[in-house]
């Protein structure tokens, strides 16, 4: 595979809408074809899950599965220093680099002329909520037409407010750990806020598509593959966690 021309990053933590922007980004298939390929799941190592045996054949093969065969790829990684350094440690090693050394050097190579895109959810709240939600009945995702498993007795016990006040503080984490890598290297991103996404998903698309300099024609799009996972439960969940968590702090702001 030739080294692509361009490529992009999306920056996002769980519950953000990540799914649905890189959906949108391949059904345009002038975009790439972004996904989760610096993140093991449930493989023991990079190598095992690229069949690969050294750094060549690792990037040969990622580029042809970010690229999805057009000059531009695309990848989505959530700022998360544990699972970062399981990727980058395996491919220092193969590069026969010291384990501390700076990403750039391997992210400037496999990542060419890369601009960044973070995404975000202004209502930490919701996101919290939705997160543990999923981890509960294990429902990330609804496709058009699908409807919850679970019945409503299901969640009877499920709600844990020091779960989602952990989820809570890991969702402000994440976003910070994604803008202060930027700010140390450098680099500026274009943020798209989870709400503007859910609520306009075509202009959103432009907007990402103007900033990676892509043309196309939205009236192509004409579907969605995902459908909103909030329901009565969500919200329940948000308000008791709302008035519980002021209480803790002491002061009522919302």
């Amino acid at each position: 595979m030739n080294r692509p021309l361009h490529s992009y990053r999306i920056w996002h933590s769980p519950r953000v809408g990540s799914s649905l922007l890189c959906q949108l980004l391949i059904d345009t298939q002038v975009a790439g074809n972004p996904g989760e390929y610096f993140t093991l799941h449930g493989e023991n190592s990079f190598a095992e899950k690229y069949k690969a045996k050294n750094y060549e054949a690792f990037r040969k093969v990622f580029w042809k599965l970010a690229s999805g065969g057009k000059q531009i790829l695309g990848v989505k990684s959530g700022a998360h220093h544990t699972h970062d350094q399981t990727f980058y440690k395996e491919l220092f090693a193969w590069k026969g680099l010291p384990t501390d050394s700076d990403p750039e050097i391997l992210l400037s190579d496999l990542l060419p002329n890369c601009k960044h895109i973070i995404l975000v959810r202004n209502n930490k709240i919701r996101q919290a909520v939705s997160w543990w939600k999923a981890i509960q009945d294990q429902t990330w995702h609804l496709l058009p037409k699908q409807s919850y498993a679970k019945s409503s007795e299901f969640y009877s016990d499920k709600y844990d407010f020091n779960a989602i006040k952990h989820l809570y503080q890991e969702a402000m984490w994440r976003d910070t750990a994604a803008q202060d890598y930027l700010d140390q290297h450098g680099q500026t991103a274009l943020t798209i806020a989870y709400e503007d996404l859910i609520a306009h998903p075509k202009i959103v698309l432009k907007r990402v598509l103007n900033y990676l300099e892509i043309d196309f024609d939205l009236q192509q799009i004409t579907t969605f593959h995902y459908q909103q996972t909030a329901n009565a439960i969500n919200e329940d969940w948000v308000q008791r966690f709302r008035e519980e968590f002021q209480q803790e702090v002491g002061h009522k702001i919302w």
